[in-house]
């Protein structure tokens, strides 16, 4: 059986992310006050093509909830039934890059999956600096205009050393 591209899987892992991710707070009937969010992304100046972007509450109580949206052609939008309660998060994007952990043809058997890079610096990720207040006035609109760090090395997900985070180069010795 044929392994299926880097992209297509990726694609498969977002869409898994994204419903664990909005399945955690889902429906509009559990009586938590929930806020719409939507809201545009750029990379280097262009829409950002695909990916995803997460919010993770800074506060942390019964009413805290995380949420996520899947990013097509540099927008994302959360309708109120899955959307954010008021507060302060923290804000994650993610897109694969055309680049692959390993070419397929050159992939030994066990290997594992075979994931593309990460485009978006771990600033905006496992390491985000970004960090939104949702209100009960709204609008609710975030948008994200990410820069590229020069000099950074995009790192696999799935061959990352322990303690390193996605998106940057393990330490030299």
């Amino acid at each position: 059986m044929a392994q299926p591209s880097g992209r297509a899987a990726f694609r498969r892992a977002l869409v898994a992310v994204a419903a664990s991710v909005l399945s955690a707070g889902c429906g509009g009937g559990d009586g938590l006050n929930r806020m719409p969010v939507r809201g545009n992304i750029t990379f280097e100046g262009e829409p950002l093509a695909e990916g995803t972007i997460q919010f993770y509450p800074e506060q942390t109580n019964t009413d805290s909830i995380t949420g996520g949206s899947l990013i097509e052609g540099g927008s994302y939008s959360i309708p109120r039934a899955e959307g954010l309660v008021p507060g302060r998060y923290q804000v994650r994007i993610s897109s694969p890059s055309d680049e692959m952990t390993v070419e397929e043809d050159e992939a030994m058997p066990g290997l594992g999956p075979i994931y593309p890079r990460d485009l978006i610096p771990s600033k905006y990720n496992v390491e985000s600096e970004l960090r939104v207040e949702v209100t009960e006035d709204g609008p609710n609109e975030f948008d994200f205009a990410l820069e590229a760090d020069p000099g950074q090395k995009l790192m696999p997900r799935a061959s990352l050393p322990l303690g390193t985070p996605t998106g940057s180069a393990p330490a030299s010795p």
